[in-house]
């Protein structure tokens, strides 16, 4: 599949095509397979299907659009008699041709995947609270919504880590079914000393602001070359994390890949929270100073966070979201 904007450019054939099939079925329904324009729309349709089924055989942008300018071209061609077709099909002709050169501007305009996610959170260590309530929006103590403030800037500027007391959550992508709805995909970037030290990309179809985040939907990282990852434990891969031992605070956004006692401790990335209860839990459990801290491995498939010198602590992490078109 084309890596970059493949999956924005099913959607946007799925919906063409089948705009173009509800065109064919109501003009049979009128009796129209005995005109010309009942067999163009019929050749549109393979047109797109054959589009569908050879997308894994593209490799780049000029192949996908030299083919939607194709389909385009099809569609503006047809010899349409208005008055035998009817306004309501010329009007659903005309929109398709619209939603075509809709994906042709994006296409034009979008030369990087990267242009076509946008920030919905920035979490910050030292904050107070918890992380994951903060994502969830159960605790608005410790977040802003103000897109303008230093705490939205990313990539972080020395001045926004100095001075950001809150994490940043864009309420925009949350209000009712937006996620749902809209989100294909899910990065999640850490940020540290000025450059991007881990990035996890997400297959978020039908998913919700919580269940994204799992192993079997992780498809792509810059760090992880293992496949597979701990689940004896419930949170091993989760945004909710765990409460393992119970007596301290979760650990949430956890990644393990393996065993949870304290020596073999081992994973890509996990936020910890403040210590409570009795138990003194690992050394990562206990670090001196605020919390949260977002640890992440320096190895490229995971480190022993009990060991300070195999993990580094983000100065920020970003989870961004890219959605249907």
């Amino acid at each position: 599949m084309l890596g970059r904007i493949g999956i924005l450019l099913v959607f946007a054939l799925v919906e063409v095509r089948a705009d173009v099939q509800q065109c064919l079925d109501e003009w049979s329904f009128g009796g129209g397979p005995n005109n010309l324009t009942y067999y163009k729309i019929c050749e549109l349709v393979g047109f797109l299907s054959d589009i569908e089924d050879n997308l894994d055989e593209l490799d780049n942008l000029d192949d996908i659009y030299a083919l939607l300018n194709a389909t385009y071209n099809q569609v503006v061609e047809l010899d349409i008699d208005l008055d035998a077709l009817g306004q309501n099909l010329t009007n659903k002709l005309m929109d398709i041709c619209g939603k075509l050169n809709d994906i042709l501007a994006l296409l034009q305009s979008s030369n990087n995947e990267e242009d076509l996610y946008r920030l919905v959170f920035r979490g910050t260590p030292g904050t107070g609270g918890d992380i994951f309530h903060a994502w969830t929006g159960s605790d608005i103590s410790h977040i802003t919504t103000d897109s303008s403030s230093l705490c939205a800037i990313w990539p972080p500027t020395d001045a926004s880590i100095a001075s950001c007391t809150k994490h940043y959550r864009n309420s925009t992508a949350f209000n009712g079914n937006n996620w749902a709805d809209s989100v294909v995909k899910v990065k999640y970037v850490l940020y540290d000393n000025g450059i991007e030290v881990q990035s996890f990309v997400f297959n978020a179809i039908d998913s919700d602001i919580i269940s994204w985040f799992a192993s079997y939907r992780l498809q792509d990282s810059t760090c992880c070359t293992c496949s597979t990852y701990d689940d004896h434990e419930p949170g091993d891969f989760s945004l909710e994390g765990s409460t393992f031992p119970p007596s301290i605070s979760a650990r949430r956004f956890q990644m393990v890949t393996e065993a949870h006692s304290c020596p073999n401790y081992k994973g890509l990335t996990v936020v910890v929270n403040a210590p409570s209860g009795t138990s003194p839990g690992c050394n990562f459990d206990r670090l001196p100073g605020p919390y949260p801290r977002i640890l992440y491995s320096y190895g490229d498939c995971g480190s022993k966070f009990n060991i300070k010198e195999q993990y580094g602590e983000a100065d920020a992490l970003g989870i961004f979201v890219m959605t249907k078109p």
